[in-house]
């Protein structure tokens, strides 16, 4: 509506004003209408609905973001145009999202700002996306100096330049939306529903300007001393951290919260380049200081980082105690801890409570079994089609939650480590009986949906979105929460208001049915120093003082007295919280994944688990074939191990599972 008929809403000006009942504004809301009403060209539909038709070819043209269509592409005959116009001067294709940098109004150095935001816009940054560019440079020059042209097609290329020399920036104000499904669906007319739209949206402005009146001046901002001055002197020695991506704004800043009190060393924190071939333990360690990464070990990768116990022996204030055992355990290679814990994934059962309230059921207690979660689940699915309520709602990769429970149902039956080496055992009678029991939640009760039993099973974000309709829709009882490695999603909670997020509780993983329990995490990341570095003493200065921040990471973590301090539990919430300590505290059991530290060449185990899940699930095949089948694969894997001295050895390790039928 804005690109037919300018803003919409003026919400600097004294009053207020929202331009909805002007003439130009009612004739672009009733032409948008008669698309629905009198034309029929457009069908308003739940976001899923929407892309189901996409999926289909059963929608000729429809508006999205430049990173979808990039995902569309090559499962698709896809065009692109830019917004249509009216007249060659129009501006009517919106900008969705600009990312700026910006100034304090109380900052002590303006023209130093000004010099630093000037040198950032200049940079050629990271604007890619899936298949690549997904948004444009705001600089001119810098569009044409990162070579973004060359790297889009002539269609889209094409687009993008008109949409940008017709682009506008829209301005939202409350009761439009509600103004527009009210004159769809028949309820109000057009000058109605627009004026009612401008009594609340004008009400909505003032009462914002007038908060905004109120506000503490600028003077009352205080200025930090800047953090440049906090150098050591030229006594001060620098480390180079390599980090997540996601994570490295939280490690600059606690980079610049250590030089406070550690003004002798100088932090560079920079990502490590996933794109690039820099990943691994050797080649982290052959390009930093110090780093951030997974107990991801062979004979020849651990040999590039330090061995950590003497570490120990010096530093009184850091002890192996302070963190939960099975986190060590992980660490640590042929008898010596080679990486300092940070965090744990652990996976929990979120559960919505207002359909518990509703069936007048007890929320799941920490100590729950199988069986409860069973009975729980078959109570709490209901209905039947595209209305049906669901107990238990899986991870966006299923195999993921199949092995979960068949790690915490089969015991220790799931590796023999009596034999030398250990090895897997598919076909236990144990193991087949807790992956029938899982398996049996889709085919035998019906109380969870099918999303992504392998890599190529769906449309990942159609999968995403399906997943995510069914939790906020509250059609969805119990879900997972697992954040695997091998690709978890966790849903954000959105819900219709401010109240939804809190009605979301969180429980352990149920225990089997005799009470054993297993530690329940997947998945550990921690850090290194490596074994080339000149600075070993600031490195572990560094990561030990890591250790001891609560909010760096998004799991829990490893070390015990930072996991149960207040500040966590305010950044978590108390329940998750709970739910994290009660997993790792009272384990009687280790996690599936701890012996994969011990056994790193049972780690195909996964694909193969989840190779049989899907064979159940998708073709039909019996629980006992599919797992007979990836015991088969998993003996002949080892056999070529034990052929090819390949038990502690990455490469060979991936030659043999390359070289399997």
């Amino acid at each position: 509506m804005q690109g037919q008929a300018g803003p919409l809403y003026e919400p600097d000006a004294d009053p207020p004003v929202a331009h909805l009942e002007e003439t130009a504004v009612i004739k672009a809301v009733r032409w948008y209408a008669d698309l629905f009403r009198l034309h029929q060209v457009a069908r308003q539909l739940p976001y899923p609905d929407a892309e189901a038709l996409i999926s289909s070819d059963q929608a000729a043209m429809w508006s999205e973001f430049i990173s979808r269509g990039k995902q569309r592409r090559p499962v698709m005959n896809l065009g692109v145009a830019p917004f249509p116009v009216n007249a060659p001067g129009d501006h009517s294709t919106p900008v969705s999202l600009v990312r700026a940098y910006a100034i304090s109004a109380g900052t002590a150095s303006p023209d130093a700002a000004w010099r630093w935001l000037d040198f950032l816009s200049r940079q050629v940054g990271d604007w890619s996306g899936f298949g690549g560019p997904t948004s444009l440079p705001a600089r001119r020059s810098v569009t044409e100096a990162s070579g973004f042209w060359d790297n889009v097609d002539a269609e889209l290329g094409g687009a993008l330049r008109y949409a940008v020399d017709h682009a506008f920036v829209p301005v939202y104000g409350k009761g439009f939306t509600a103004a527009i499904e009210a004159i769809l669906a028949g309820e109000k007319s057009v000058e109605t529903a627009l004026a009612d739209a401008r009594a609340t949206a004008e009400a909505a402005m003032a009462t914002r300007q007038a908060e905004q009146t109120g506000a503490a001046p600028v003077s009352a901002i205080v200025i930090p001393k800047p953090e440049d001055e906090l150098t050591g002197g030229e006594k001060a020695v620098t480390i180079e951290f390599r980090a997540f991506p996601h994570q490295l704004p939280a490690y600059r800043a606690l980079a610049n919260r250590f030089r406070t009190t550690n003004p002798d060393v100088v932090v560079d924190v920079k990502a490590i380049d996933f794109a690039g071939e820099t990943t691994g333990l050797d080649n982290l360690a052959a390009g930093a200081d110090c780093f951030q990464w997974s107990p991801d070990f062979d004979d020849a990768a651990v040999t590039a980082v330090l061995n950590l116990e003497p570490f120990f022996e010096t530093d009184p204030a850091v002890s192996r105690e302070d963190f939960f055992p099975g986190a060590v355990e992980q660490f640590t290679y042929q008898g010596q801890l080679r990486g300092l814990p940070g965090e744990m994934t652990v996976s929990l059962i979120a559960f919505n409570k207002a359909l518990f309230d509703a069936a007048s059921m007890p929320y799941p207690a920490p100590d729950w079994t199988a069986d409860d979660f069973l009975a729980t689940a078959v109570s709490l699915t209901q209905g039947e089609g595209e209305t049906k309520q669901y107990g238990f709602v899986p991870d966006l990769y299923e195999p993921n939650d199949f092995l979960d429970f068949v790690a915490q149902l089969a015991g220790d039956d799931l590796i023999d480590d009596t034999t030398a080496p250990a090895t897997l055992r598919f076909t236990d009678p144990a193991v087949i009986a807790a992956a029938r029991w899982y398996t049996n939640l889709t085919i035998e009760y019906g109380v969870k949906p099918v999303f992504l039993t392998n890599a190529d099973s769906g449309d990942g974000l159609a999968e995403y979105q399906e997943r995510e309709a069914l939790i906020n829709d509250g059609r969805a009882a119990m879900w997972s929460e697992s954040g695997h490695f091998a690709g978890g999603v966790n849903v954000v909670i959105s819900g219709s208001g401010e109240e939804r997020p809190h009605n979301i509780g969180v429980v352990p993983l149920p225990a089997a049915p005799d009470g054993s329990r297993r530690s329940g995490y997947q998945a550990t990341s921690g850090y290194f120093i490596s074994a080339a570095t000149k600075l070993p003493p600031a490195c572990w200065q560094w990561i030990t003082y890591l250790t001891e921040q609560p909010g760096v990471g998004t799991g829990l973590p490893a070390r015990r007295e930072t996991a149960g301090s207040a500040v966590y539990q305010q950044i978590v919430g108390p329940e998750r919280a709970a739910a994290y300590l009660f997993t790792i505290e009272n384990a009687t059991r280790p996690s599936f994944f701890q012996s994969l530290a011990d056994y790193p060449w049972l780690g195909a185990a996964n694909i193969w688990l989840a190779a049989a899940y899907d064979q159940v699930i998708r073709e039909g095949v019996s629980v006992d074939t599919a797992l007979e089948q990836a015991q088969t694969m998993a003996d002949l894997f080892q056999a070529c191990l034990i052929a090819n001295d390949g038990l502690y050895n990455r490469q060979q390790q991936q030659r043999c599972y390359e070289g399997l039928p």
